[in-house]
């Protein structure tokens, strides 16, 4: 991927600073920064930086080699057939690479969140920098470059790596993603200390976190609702 994006031309969509726009491309250099940085491929870096402190036992940097008990498998909604599935096209989990190759389970990502937002990853400084909305070169946050229509959705500014904002009043820390067979929705809500992890084996799967995430707080009792 690196060389492919080496080759584009003109080498940048907008000037930097000067716009936001989602990319993947960002993560797979990133991906390689961090691998030059440290010394260490970037899975072994991830396994003994990140995955060991956070006690995370089913997380790891995706190989179809590997041998996983309860590996699950993909599917995509049909797009003729309502309610009937069909398995998704497969792709190998190293092709994405630091943009998308980790597999995980819905256990390990709360631990994760443990983890990160108890200080035992990132220093307080460094998190707080983490969970601060970018900024364009005018001053703006990064939400002020997003279409009108993603504004309204996300209701959150992109900072580093995490979406940020209090869409309905309430402060959440989250990202969501979507791959062949699988999406992703993870949320911290540093107020309440309390996170939610949505994993599904469909793609582009119709999935109401809004819905989910009222029906957990409300089941937590009112001191969790919005505006609380």
């Amino acid at each position: 991927m690196a060389s492919c994006i080496a080759e584009l031309q003109p080498p940048f969509v907008f000037e930097p600073g000067s716009s936001w726009g989602y990319s993947n491309s960002n993560y797979a250099l990133l991906g390689l920064v961090v691998a030059r940085a440290s010394g260490e491929s970037y899975p072994s870096f991830l396994a003994r930086r990140l995955f060991a402190p956070a006690g995370l036992k089913h997380t790891a940097f995706d190989d179809p080699a590997d041998v996983v008990p309860r590996r699950a498998r993909g599917y995509r909604a049909s797009k003729t057939e309502p309610g009937r599935y069909h398995n998704a096209d497969w792709i190998s989990p190293t092709m994405p690479g630091p943009a998308g190759g980790l597999r995980s389970t819905a256990g390990d990502l709360l631990r994760w969140h443990a983890a990160l937002f108890d200080g035992r990853i990132l220093s307080p400084a460094s998190l707080a920098r983490m969970t601060t909305p970018g900024r364009l070169a005018d001053g703006r946050t990064t939400r002020a470059a997003m279409p009108a229509a993603m504004q309204a959705a996300w209701g959150s500014d992109y900072a580093m790596g995490v979406l940020v904002g209090s869409p309905d009043g309430r402060p959440r820390v989250w990202h969501s993603g979507d791959i062949d067979g699988f999406s992703s929705w993870a949320a911290y809500y540093p107020d309440q200390r309390i996170s939610i992890v949505i994993l599904q084996n469909s793609q582009s799967a119709e999935r109401n976190e809004a819905a989910i995430e009222r029906i957990v707080l409300d089941a937590l009792g009112p001191e969790h609702r919005a505006g609380k």
